[in-house]
Formats: C-alpha cells, sequence, structure tokens
C-alpha cells in the first residue's frame, strides 16, 4: 500500500494546473446570451407534445370528439332504421317525441 500512495504523491507533484484563458468567461456569458436571443426554432411548439399535461389534455379531447362523432353517427343510423321523417319539420319532431320510448 505505501508504494503505491509513494507513487500517487510522485504523480501529483508533477501535475500542473490548467489556465484557462483570460476572457474564458466572459465567451460563456456571451455564448448564454446568444443562446437566449436566438429565435426559437419553426418546430419548437412541438416540445409541448412531450409535456404530460399537455398530452393528457389533447387525449381528452381526441376521446370527447370521437364519442360525439360515433353517437351522431349511431342516432343517424338508427333514425334512418326507423324511416322517420326529419325532426326539423312538425311530423318529424312528433314523431320523435312520440317514439322516444319506444326505440331500442
Amino acid at each position: 500500500m505505501n508504494e503505491n500512495d509513494d507513487k500517487l504523491r510522485a504523480l501529483l507533484r508533477q501535475w500542473r494546473e490548467i489556465e484557462p484563458r483570460g476572457n474564458f468567461e466572459a465567451n460563456v456569458w456571451r455564448r448564454i446570451r446568444q443562446s437566449e436571443a436566438s429565435a426559437p426554432s419553426p418546430v419548437g411548439w412541438l416540445e409541448w407534445l412531450w409535456r404530460p399535461a399537455f398530452a393528457l389534455t389533447a387525449s381528452v379531447a381526441v376521446s370527447v370528439m370521437i364519442g360525439a362523432l360515433s353517437g351522431i353517427h349511431t342516432a343517424a343510423a338508427r333514425n334512418a332504421a326507423l324511416d322517420l321523417p326529419p325532426a326539423h319539420t312538425l311530423t318529424g319532431g312528433y314523431l320523435a317525441l312520440t317514439t322516444k320510448g319506444t326505440q331500442r
């Protein structure tokens, strides 16, 4: 153990510190300011897709739209199967009200 410690100490004595350039800090801050001032990329809005809150909201909105469209389609198919006149006419409105409980 002692032999390894002596080798390590000898290596550490030979160590030279690395000195950064004199304007190193100024260059770093300049690059930070440049990156903040750069224009956003045209596909920057895509990063919203990876945010959990947006993904959840978008999936709920798509689910509601699919449910509403399938309900409209089902209702239209059921009315077509019953061969009723359109509900916006007087006869169709009356039949829609009276046959509401009998449809299944």
